[in-house]
């Protein structure tokens, strides 16, 4: 017994309080010994590093979340224009194609790195007219040089195209045929159910009457009908901007360049002549 106790006596505070060779405490970071220049030893925690990578991750996350729909929109409308960057560059044939392209692609960096970095409300509102300016010049040039490299894609607007000449020539558009006219702007054709090619203006009444005065200015045969539709469809956009509200105007830009609707026009379907009213 006085051995027993002697020997507890003699256990110092440092050596109680160390723990065991090769133990580790429960829920603190594993040891990893190892080796060093000069042979010496160094201990790295790898707890530390996931520690560090975790927090990293959180900031990530939190940075995008922390963006509103407004700035989700802004990046879009930037990513919009780098594809229509893209298209200037690839297909189009106009002399300053490449110039465009390259300026554009510019702008489009630009607004992305703006739609993050603004925190004002007034700047952000700056932003926004400039996006919807921007967009309309772009959508205007990209719909005038496209949809006039291979002439009507859709037969109404070269119906329609062509009852404006006739008025202006003083004949009457509901009893010619357009054949010849189709041919010319080489458009495609729409069936009947009898198998006979839709060739005479029909729909809708008086529709054609938006095409005669850039008819008469511009000449018959012009793009002058494609020129018609591509304004009735920029002033759309401006009218829907104006009329949104500040928190849904971002998404305005959207709307108009998106290609699965601007291409239609460009394509030759008349159906943003009646959106403006």
């Amino acid at each position: 017994m006085t051995h027993i106790s002697a020997r507890r006596l003699d256990a110092s505070p440092e050596a109680a309080a160390a723990p065991a060779a090769g133990v580790t405490r429960r829920g603190s970071p594993a040891a990893i010994e190892a080796p060093t220049l000069g042979g010496a030893k160094a201990v790295r925690r790898t707890g530390s590093r996931d520690a560090a990578e975790s927090s990293a991750g959180r900031f990530l996350v939190g940075a995008a979340s922390g963006l509103t729909l407004a700035q989700c929109a802004r990046l879009v409308t930037g990513l919009l224009w780098l594809g229509w960057a893209d298209w200037w560059y690839r297909q189009s044939s106009a002399g300053g194609a490449p110039v465009i392209a390259t300026m554009q692609a510019a702008a489009a960096v630009t607004i992305m790195a703006l739609a993050v970095l603004l925190q004002s409300e007034a700047g952000a509102r700056r932003l926004d007219r400039a996006l919807i300016f921007g967009t309309l010049v772009g959508v205007a040039l990209v719909g005038i040089d496209a949809g006039t490299q291979s002439g009507y894609g859709a037969d109404e607007l070269a119906l329609g195209q062509g009852a404006a000449i006739n008025l202006i020539h003083g004949v009457n558009p509901y009893v010619t045929d357009f054949t010849s006219i189709l041919q010319s702007f080489g458009s495609g054709t729409t069936m009947t159910l009898h198998g006979t090619v839709v060739s005479t203006a029909s729909y809708p009444s008086l529709s054609f009457l938006l095409y005669v005065p850039i008819v008469a200015l511009m000449g018959d045969h012009s793009y002058a009908g494609m020129i018609v539709d591509m304004l009735a469809w920029v002033a759309a956009g401006a009218i829907l901007w104006r009329l949104m509200s500040p928190a849904v105007r971002p998404w305005v830009p959207v709307f108009l360049a998106v290609p699965v609707l601007f291409q239609s026009i460009v394509f030759g379907t008349t159906d943003s002549l009646y959106v403006p009213f």
